[in-house]
């Protein structure tokens, strides 16, 4: 009986600490963003969730990312369009509704919190966006 009260104390104990290593994990690798406004409508819609890859090492065109706009420190996401040098160029994919580099021009890596990995919400939707 002993032994199989410290089993369970030990397995316990790896299922907390196992538990708590993947949290800490999933927090400083991975977020779950909520899509407001319809910017990058028809591909994300006001009310999705999104899963957003941080610490990023490349950026291709055509990836969406997050980022902080320099002058208001808002955070926005959009379609990666130009990659030049140290300047990236974003758009929203619905132009009409999209404040985007046409509006503040250029961001760079720096600004960048992240990239979309995958659409969580809603279920149908999910998928990577393209």
């Amino acid at each position: 009986m002993i032994k199989s009260a410290k089993k369970l104390t030990r397995d316990l104990a790896a299922s907390v600490f196992f538990t708590l290593l993947i949290l800490i994990l999933m927090s400083n690798l991975f977020e779950i963003q909520n899509i407001r406004g319809n910017s990058m409508a028809p591909t994300l819609k006001n009310g999705y969730k999104i899963l957003l890859l941080k610490h990023i090492t490349t950026i291709n065109q055509g990836d969406i990312v997050v980022f902080r706009e320099a002058y208001t420190n808002n955070y926005f996401i959009k379609r990666v369009v130009t990659l030049n040098n140290a300047n990236i160029y974003v758009e929203g994919d619905n132009s009409v509704e999209s404040l985007d580099s046409r509006h503040f021009g250029s961001i760079t890596k720096n600004q960048i919190l992240g990239k979309v990995l995958v659409v969580l919400w809603p279920p149908k939707k999910l998928a990577k966006p393209h």
